[in-house]
């Protein structure tokens, strides 16, 4: 079966909702954000999930959000919590759609992060190490369940996604 959706994933800064939101209009198809889909359903940004009941359940409501997504009727593209490849469960979920990893250098997302006033992430306060660490997680996580690496590095948004819809007009692709 031909994966249906086309999920984003990568470190917080790397692109996801800029990226997927600009993907989307150029497929003629919707745009899931996790971030805005999970503050909708609970009431709570990410930070504040985490302030209140913690970083594991505020992973599985978003992995519950990226999963409801995925199991939409409708073809969509898909922005994806940074942690969303922690399990194993939603690995091998994600493995049965077009994922795209927005890969970034961590300290060049730190230095982006840094002079932004975002208060719904979690952990943007946190400084460079945060990415680092996080990075070192999930680099190959990423990786294990990508369709498609893209370097999004100090790169412009419309190259990115020219790359993105290029490679899911191949026929591997869609």
């Amino acid at each position: 079966m031909a994966p249906r959706h086309v999920v984003m994933v990568g470190l917080m800064g790397s692109g996801k909702t800029t990226i997927g939101e600009l993907v989307a209009q150029r497929l003629g198809l919707s745009f899931v954000d996790s971030d805005v889909e999970l503050e909708r359903r609970t009431g709570h940004t990410a930070r504040e999930l985490l302030d209140r009941e913690g970083a594991d359940r505020m992973h599985e409501l978003e992995a519950g959000v990226v999963r409801d997504a995925l199991d939409s009727p409708e073809r969509l593209v898909v922005g994806a919590p940074a942690s969303i490849v922690l399990t194993a469960p939603m690995r091998e979920r994600l493995r049965r759609e077009y994922v795209v990893y927005l890969h970034a250098d961590p300290h060049s997302l730190a230095e982006r992060l840094a002079h932004t006033s975002d208060k719904h992430r979690p952990f943007v306060d946190q400084g460079p190490d945060v990415l680092l660490r996080q990075y070192a997680e999930r680099d190959a996580l990423y990786r294990e369940v990508a369709s498609l690496v893209v370097d999004v590095t100090r790169r412009d948004k419309n190259d990115i996604v020219d790359e993105i819809v290029a490679a899911l007009d191949q026929p591997s692709g869609r």
